[in-house]
């Protein structure tokens, strides 16, 4: 019963996140970077995409408070989220709170940036490209394999740094060197067990879809399929019942 309503949250959770990139999208004409767009900073130490959402998830103030000029990890950043930690909804309940020893809750959910190691660095019109990239603006229009085809935030316990930080802790490929995609100690994945697995490894990811749907992945899916969902332009028809 406590695994379901864990799972219940985290399903919420994504959901949240789904309706507020649209939010964005409605506002801006695009979606959000993966990190807030500082060229005087290199994108491990930018703010995260998780901070250009606040707004839409009813987090003005938050956002008003973080010094969007400085990097993630700088003194006054650090002091604001030393004083609120960040949202609920950032954080899966399945994952370790470790607001109270990091200053900040880890990202529970990383944005897709696409295929291969360097997928967040693609072009827009890139075969391999996702949702997210760290400087890359995407639109509807440019997701042509369609929205519910298309991956945009994927659970991960692999994180270990701030919501806040930009680069890899909160922007992630599905990198074909980093088999299997899914599960404990892997890229994605790790934080839920089926009723048959409550005592082994957890073998059940949650992701959000770009239309906000929410979909669980099993985490025997095949890296393909994940790969094909992955992108936002790949040409691949994909079964709905894979």
């Amino acid at each position: 019963m406590r695994e379901a309503a864990v799972r219940s949250q985290c399903y919420n959770n994504l959901r949240q996140f789904g309706f507020a990139l649209h939010n964005y999208h409605d506002e801006h004409q695009a979606f959000p970077t993966g990190t807030h767009p500082q060229p005087s900073l290199v994108y491990e130490k930018r703010l995260s995409w998780y901070v250009a959402l606040l707004p839409f998830l009813e987090e003005e103030g938050l956002y008003k408070q973080l010094d969007k000029q400085n990097p993630w990890d700088s003194t006054e950043n650090l002091a604001v989220c030393s004083r609120s930690c960040g949202p609920n909804v950032l954080h899966c309940p399945a994952q370790a709170n470790l607001c109270a020893e990091q200053g900040a809750r880890p990202a529970s959910y990383v944005a897709v940036a696409g295929v291969g190691a360097d997928a967040a660095l693609l072009r827009v019109d890139d075969k391999r490209a996702g949702m997210f990239g760290y400087k890359r603006r995407v639109s509807r229009k440019d997701v042509r394999d369609g929205m519910r085809m298309t991956l945009c935030f994927v659970e991960s316990s692999r994180t270990i740094q701030s919501w806040t930080a930009g680069g890899p802790a909160t922007v992630r490929p599905f990198d074909p060197n980093e088999q299997p995609y899914l599960g404990k100690d892997s890229p994605f994945g790790g934080l839920h067990p089926t009723e048959k697995a409550l005592f082994s490894q957890p073998n059940v990811t949650l992701a959000a879809r770009a239309d906000a749907s929410v979909l669980t992945l099993n985490n025997t899916v095949s890296p393909r399929v994940l790969e094909m969902l992955a992108t936002i332009n790949g040409g691949e028809i994909i079964n709905e019942e894979f």
